[in-house]
């Protein structure tokens, strides 16, 4: 495998990550010194709320009663997941290096929650009247715009 160094374009994809990262603890720390665990408080009304949750599952909580299990599969998925894609973001010629920074940014916010305490502070509330999505948090969201572009590219690629 060649990995290309450019000093330039890495610098790039790496700021991407941290900027990524910094804003998921970031905003993580604002909601564990400001919300009580499970206290809430209206953004926007009828749309948006900041709600203080612990996640100690995996996505949208599931799993989170075999804590154990959970906790020690998502630090070897995350790791594992952080490894091919860093692989990925330097190898030569690759052109979804950003969609695999923002990825890893997100990935590295939640894995050092993870490490840290056992768990996932989510806290982005965003509802419609009575329907209810699961609470998240900016290391989700970029995770899940990274998965997103990654299958719209697949999808959008004319295969010959």
């Amino acid at each position: 495998m060649y990995l290309k160094y450019n000093r330039k374009k890495n610098l790039f994809y790496f700021l991407i990550t941290l900027t990524i990262f910094l804003i998921d603890i970031f905003s993580k720390l604002i909601i564990l010194l400001y919300l009580l665990p499970g206290e809430s408080i209206e953004i926007i009304p009828k749309y948006l709320n900041f709600t203080h949750i612990y996640n100690p599952g995996i996505i949208f909580g599931i799993y989170s009663n075999q804590k154990k299990y959970c906790y020690i599969f998502s630090i070897i998925l995350s790791v594992t997941m952080l490894i091919i894609l860093t692989i990925k973001v330097y190898k030569k010629n690759k052109k979804n290096s950003i969609i695999y920074s923002i990825i890893i940014g997100g990935i590295l916010g939640n894995l050092l929650n993870r490490i840290l305490l056992y768990g996932i502070i989510d806290f982005i509330d965003f509802y419609i009247y009575n329907y209810h999505f699961p609470i998240f948090n900016f290391a989700d969201i970029s995770i899940i715009i990274g998965i997103g572009l990654i299958i719209f590219k697949f999808n959008n690629t004319k295969i010959t």
